[in-house]
């Protein structure tokens, strides 16, 4: 079966531009995120400032796994779901003249713990 890539990031549009091919633009098909969690941290050690501590939760918004789908969503949620093979993120970004980001070159997933391919 055929792959096909969805595009579930917070970006309207992706072009994915991979090494000798075509460019392929990928409309937002939805937007997963991750909850943000806000606690006191009292102050940052040595000074008098404030701190907040932040965590992410639940995410929400993810399709449930599809034959032959990768949805490309944040490297947040990539490694808040690490049992999810089907998820990838961006990466190997392409930028013009100006450094404005104009596509990625590749699907990057985090690479395991201690190991170096």
């Amino acid at each position: 079966p055929m792959t096909r890539l969805l595009n579930f990031t917070p970006h309207v549009e992706l072009v994915y531009r991979p090494d000798g091919a075509a460019p392929v633009v990928l409309p937002q098909q939805g937007n997963v995120r991750c909850a943000e969690e806000y606690l006191s941290g009292g102050t940052l050690a040595g000074t008098d400032l404030p701190l907040t501590l932040m965590r992410y939760g639940l995410v929400s918004g993810l399709p449930e796994p599809a034959p032959g789908v990768v949805y490309l969503v944040s490297q947040l949620v990539v490694s808040a779901c690490p049992w999810r093979q089907d998820l990838a993120f961006p990466a190997g970004l392409v930028r013009d003249e100006g450094g404005s980001i104009i596509g990625f070159r590749f699907l990057a997933r985090p690479a395991p713990t201690g190991e170096v391919p």
